[in-house]
């Protein structure tokens, strides 16, 4: 197993590229139909971003991440699989004044794969508005909208070393939320049990 990543501060438009990268490769003698097979599974993912560096105003962050499984036979080509899934995301944080944001994501993922039918795409949108309360912004409440485009459904696929699994599962489609959270680590301006007159010093 390997992993790669860096990132570089484009500062014409201050702005941070960030790329990193992961790598699996699994190989084991196996046993299948009375065939002796070598089997090998090469899984890799690959991601890729751009977020700003200026968020006083505006927050952002775009981004791809791609994912392939490849598993190969040495003796039953027949069983070969491969599969992968490519994810478009979006992250914006608005600050609206010192107290209120306001935040949005999206996702568009595509899943590849002709052993499951072809190209499967699933949109996912949600966003929220927050406000903090008190001297300290301690009390936190939040209205989250999630699945906006009411496009959810669950897929998780797996390849192990015999068989591969897609599975298709009841997700929760669009629904809304409100939260109140208090926090425990914001304290105020911190005051002293003693205080001491200089004036005549």
């Amino acid at each position: 197993m390997g992993y790669l990543g860096g990132s570089i501060l484009i500062k014409p438009i201050k702005t941070s590229l960030r790329v990193n990268g992961t790598y699996t490769y699994v190989q084991q003698q196996q046993w299948v139909n009375a065939v002796e097979n070598q089997t090998r599974r090469n899984m890799g993912q690959i991601q890729l971003s751009l977020d700003n560096k200026k968020k006083e105003v505006l927050d952002w962050t775009f981004g791809t991440r791609f994912n392939l499984t490849d598993v190969r036979y040495s003796e039953l080509v027949s069983l070969n699989q491969q599969y992968s899934q490519l994810t478009y995301y979006t992250i914006i944080r608005v600050p609206v004044g010192p107290r209120l944001k306001v935040n949005t994501t999206f996702d568009y993922q595509q899943y590849f794969g002709e052993q499951f039918g072809g190209t499967q795409t699933v949109p996912l949108w949600s966003a929220s508005i927050s406000r903090t309360f008190g001297p300290t912004e301690r009390l936190e409440v939040k209205a989250t909208a999630f699945d906006l485009l009411n496009q959810n459904v669950g897929i998780s696929r797996s390849a192990n070393l015999n068989f591969i699994e897609d599975v298709q599962y009841n997700a929760l489609s669009r629904y809304f939320l409100l939260t109140a959270t208090w926090s425990l680590n914001k304290f105020g301006p911190q005051k002293s049990f003693f205080s001491m007159d200089r004036s005549g010093i």
